[in-house]
């Protein structure tokens, strides 16, 4: 469309590190369905989560910028992974309204 301003978004995207005993999942970038978005299981898939011997999995948000039902999804799988592994997962890095409604999701 002439004269539309198109807004800048940075691709979602994700690394995985060891750090102070526990499992840190990096959330970077915008996460939007209309967007090409990391899938979990690709993610998992790629990281080197058994070779660890953490039993906490966290994350890093420090980068993370706008998101939508996409994060959400991931963080779910996140629970799902962790819960089928035994580990604890530790969501307090990440936004106060992705915790809510992680939670709520968890409730149903």
């Amino acid at each position: 469309m002439p004269g539309a301003t198109a807004i800048a978004t940075t691709p979602a995207r994700t690394e995985f590190r060891n750090e102070h005993g526990a499992l840190v999942i990096v959330l970077a970038g915008d996460w939007s369905i209309e967007q090409p978005h990391v899938q979990f299981q690709e993610f998992i898939n790629g990281a080197s989560v058994g070779k660890s011997t953490s039993r906490t999995v966290t994350f890093d948000a420090t980068d993370l910028g706008a998101w939508d039902s996409t994060l959400l999804i991931f963080v779910a799988r996140c629970q799902e992974f962790c819960d089928a592994q035994k580990l604890e997962l530790d969501l307090s890095a990440l936004p106060e309204q992705v915790r809510r409604l992680h939670a709520l999701a968890q409730a149903v």
